[in-house]
């Protein structure tokens, strides 16, 4: 059914090279979000999509949206919140934020405190969003809950202080928990 597709039309799509900035029309299929065809010009298009709805965007550049790994946000000061920081990002074409634990309030070395995060972001982003625990030497013993538990899509940890609420993690501990990770054989991503 041709209301399962829609069509994005362009003067500029950022194509894989050798195209690169080109004229095309992006088919996605809107249940998964995923881009099933590109037509570049003149080249025709498939027999099932010709009566596919085409939106033109005449001169707006269409391209994949951006990725910042590196967001901090203290969402418990009234001038930055999920909300504003969000919006802000998506406005730039940033469609997926993960916040790291550096400056953010609160910074993510519990449990309660990711799953807190995440429900004040819950209602209030306009972007794709995750959240990266903080492996600290308080809680590197106990990472592996806090990665499998929390929700948190990895771990962070500095090997100097970061900033003035982050301290880092000795390496001693660090070692101590790579061990423990072995020898429970358990994969954590962590973001050094």
């Amino acid at each position: 059914a041709m209301e399962n597709y829609i069509g994005l039309r362009s003067k500029r799509v950022l194509l894989p090279e050798p195209l690169g900035l080109s004229e095309a029309t992006l088919f996605i299929e809107k249940e998964r979000g995923t881009i099933i065809y590109i037509q570049t010009f003149p080249h025709y298009i498939p027999e099932y999509l010709e009566q596919v709805t085409i939106e033109d965007y005449e001169d707006y550049i269409l391209s994949p949206g951006l990725v910042d790994i590196n967001t901090s946000i203290n969402d418990s000061e009234e001038w930055e919140t999920y909300g504003t920081a969000s919006k802000a990002a998506v406005s730039g074409g940033v469609t997926l934020m993960v916040e790291k634990p550096l400056i953010a309030n609160p910074l993510g070395k519990s449990i309660h405190e990711i799953k807190d995060k995440m429900h004040k972001a819950q209602h209030n982003i306009w972007t794709d969003f995750g959240f990266m625990a903080a492996l600290t030497n308080d809680n590197y013993a106990k990472a592996q809950n806090l990665y499998s538990e929390s929700g948190a899509l990895g771990l962070s940890c500095y090997f100097n202080q970061p900033s003035y609420n982050l301290e880092e993690i000795s390496t001693e501990n660090f070692d101590a928990f790579i061990e423990l990770m072995e020898k429970e054989e358990v994969e954590v991503p962590v973001f050094i």
